[in-house]
């Protein structure tokens, strides 16, 4: 059906409707209330937004597969909410799916119960949900973004490059053109979310319509895909409806306020937790006024990292299935490993990328995992839940030197890691929280910079397995852990797989690194066992290993000495006794002649002065450095004894640098 076709036989054009009133929600985003003459009357409310708005960007619900589903309901205040974001609607279909009785409490999903998404589902560069044949007639396209791109096509694969897509349908319009809606499903009135662009991607639209209401029932499929004609839409894609839609805003007490009138078991007002929601995100200068006191953003360019085209160096088993992209065990592990390593496992310690700019500028944008989790009480933040900036100093033979760190105060991170930096081109790294996981992260230039994304680097990885102590705390910054100062001086990417108060020596995570392709593996997990554990467990971690790789140096690390065990008697006896049976297991293997195998001493981990550690226990940025010190001879020994073959790997690493901007 033509556009014409449509606006004359329905008389919703834009003069045709009545009792119109709008709002600017922020700048590009313009908010009506309209009253729509469509074959019954309806009230619509639209969403424009001008796609050129610098900043904007589009989300989707990341996965949660806690409960055994691929994820959990919220209703759209809520995600918003959790998210951050400035804009949400309900997205598309799921099950289970139970309506309920009105006004009652029997209907399904309700707030955290386990959902899937009906059809595919893209989050953040990760597939959520796979493709699937579910009600064709009614799933038949996908709407996908990639920050402000927006793209409907069909079928359920987004184009390349996009990173968040909902399957949903059917199409309202294509290429201008209405495509048959017929059946029960497009011609009955009910409330309806729907989401539509204009030929030049410049425009959007969001449409929620209100129903079963007295005073407004519903729209059929065909009188909206009128209605997103009329407002200047090229294309257009229906999403789930009926008690589900939901249209909400950050208000300006930075609280979620529903704009629509959503009906859940016939009650008036009441929202429906759903599977998935669309986001939209705007810069904080535009958002409300609780962010008026963050930094200004300037005119950015932005440069999506976390996927084939740009990975971070440290996520070993790159090329398995994972549930979220900066996991860092593949999903098959979540079988295998103690609950508590895994749940460790997603957050991002030892993760890095690097790319090359002549920025003087250079931002980040990224969303925590963990958004109730910023900080600890013996770690900050900046270490927690930081971003750290390091760059090759070109003036001194490329040294990696410190930049900038981020300060987080909340799950959603936007802000600049440096500015006014001296030109050049240069080569940067970004190490990733060492306590949290990321969800997503972008990293944003000044306009006129040149941005190249670098690939994993083709050197074997060193691969740490150990404690806290070994995932970072209580490092300052990511970029203070001992395994990162050693990446640096060795310049080398590594594999932090520590696991705070778990790494255990498990025969579970013995098999995990038996598939790492690695230049030296240090196993440094004796603060978190006794001597008798140690015992138990240290020959038969090492000969698994050795069975797997039969020429990589292994270096067994003793316990660290608590900093006042020489006023403590009883850790002192602790750490004795822990050492002795280390140094047990090390002559063991020995005797088996087990070869390439190294041993560092814990006593002066530390250094020797009792300053080395935050509480005792963790080490301080000092305690970092002197384990570096420590650490740095033994591995480069290790190291210099391989052959260039053992030390280069031969797969190469998936993504090749990107082109510059």
């Amino acid at each position: 059906m033509k556009i014409r076709q449509a606006l004359i036989g329905l008389s919703i054009a834009l003069g045709l409707a009545t009792g119109a009133r709008g709002a600017e929600l922020y700048p590009g985003l313009q908010y009506e209330q309209r009253e729509v003459a469509a074959t019954e009357p309806a009230r619509a409310h639209i969403v424009a937004i001008d796609l050129r708005q610098s900043g904007l960007h589009f989300g989707v619900t990341f996965a949660d597969t806690s409960k055994g589903m691929e994820h959990v309901a919220w209703t759209t205040s809520a995600y918003m909410t959790k998210r951050h974001a400035q804009l949400a609607i309900n997205g598309g279909f799921f099950s289970p799916w139970k309506p309920g009785s009105t006004g009652q409490g029997d209907y399904y999903p309700q707030e955290g119960d386990p959902v899937n998404a009906s059809g595919a589902l893209i989050s953040a560069g990760n597939m959520v949900s796979p493709v699937e044949s579910i009600k064709p007639e009614r799933i038949n396209a996908m709407l996908c973004f990639d920050r402000a791109n927006v793209a409907i096509v069909d079928g359920q694969t987004c184009p390349q490059g996009f990173t968040d897509g909902i399957a949903a349908g059917p199409r309202l319009l294509n290429s201008g053109k209405t495509p048959p809606l017929t059946g029960d499903f497009s011609t009955t009135l009910h409330p309806r979310t729907a989401f539509g662009i204009s030929a030049n991607r410049e425009r959007a639209w969001i449409v929620t319509i209100d129903g079963r209401q007295a005073n407004s029932k519903g729209m059929s499929l065909p009188d909206l895909a009128a209605l997103f004609a009329s407002l200047g839409a090229s294309d257009a894609i229906n999403l789930d409806g009926g008690g589900s839609t939901t249209l909400v805003t950050e208000g300006d007490d930075g609280r979620a306020k529903v704009l629509n009138s959503p009906i859940q078991t016939g009650v008036l007002g009441k929202e429906r937790p759903v599977a998935n929601h669309v986001l939209l995100f705007v810069p904080h200068e535009h958002a409300s006024p609780a962010a008026s006191s963050r930094e200004k953003e300037p005119e950015l360019v932005w440069h999506a990292a976390g996927h084939d085209d740009w990975a971070p160096e440290g996520r070993a088993w790159a090329d398995e299935a994972r549930l979220r992209y900066f996991d860092r065990f593949p999903a098959a592990a979540e079988a295998s490993v103690p609950e508590k390593v895994w749940n460790l496992s997603r957050q991002t310690a030892g993760m890095m990328f690097r790319f090359k700019t002549d920025a003087a500028t250079i931002w980040v944008d990224y969303e925590l995992m963990d958004g109730k989790k910023i900080s600890m009480p013996h770690m900050p933040a900046t270490g927690v839940s930081g971003v750290d900036l390091y760059a090759r100093d070109e003036q001194e033979g490329g040294k990696w030197k410190w930049v900038g760190v981020t300060k987080p105060t909340a799950a959603k991170v936007r802000m600049a890691l440096i500015e006014g930096l001296r030109p050049g081109m240069r080569e940067y790294a970004a190490y990733l929280p060492l306590y949290n996981g990321v969800e997503r992260i972008s990293f944003g230039v000044n306009r006129d910079a040149s941005f190249q994304s670098l690939a994993p680097r083709s050197l074997k990885p060193i691969l740490f397995y150990g404690t806290s102590i070994t995932q970072g705390a209580s490092a300052s910054r990511p970029g203070m852990a001992h395994a990162a100062i050693l990446g640096r001086r060795l310049d080398r990417p590594v594999i932090n797989l520590g696991f705070s108060g778990n790494g255990k020596m498990d025969q579970s995570v013995g098999a995990l690194i038996g598939r790492v392709d690695a230049a030296a593996i240090v196993i440094d997990c004796a603060p978190n066992m006794n001597a008798e554990l140690i015992r138990e467990r240290a020959v038969p971690l090492v000969e698994q290993i050795r069975a797997a790789h039969r020429d990589t140096p292994i270096v067994l690390v003793e316990d660290r000495r608590f900093t006042n065990a020489w006023i403590t008697p009883a850790k002192r006896a602790y750490h004795d006794a822990n050492h002795a049976a280390l140094k047990e297991a090390y002559a063991s293997l020995q005797r088996e002649g087990i070869e390439r195998l190294y041993f560092i001493p814990g006593d002066e981990l530390y250094g020797a002065d009792t300053e080395g550690a935050t509480d005792a226990s963790h080490a301080s940025d000092l305690g970092f450095m002197r384990q570096a010190d420590a650490f740095e001879p033994v591995l480069r020994k290790a190291l210099d004894h391989a052959t260039p073959m053992q030390l280069k790997s031969q797969i190469s690493p998936r993504g090749a640098n990107s082109s510059a901007q």
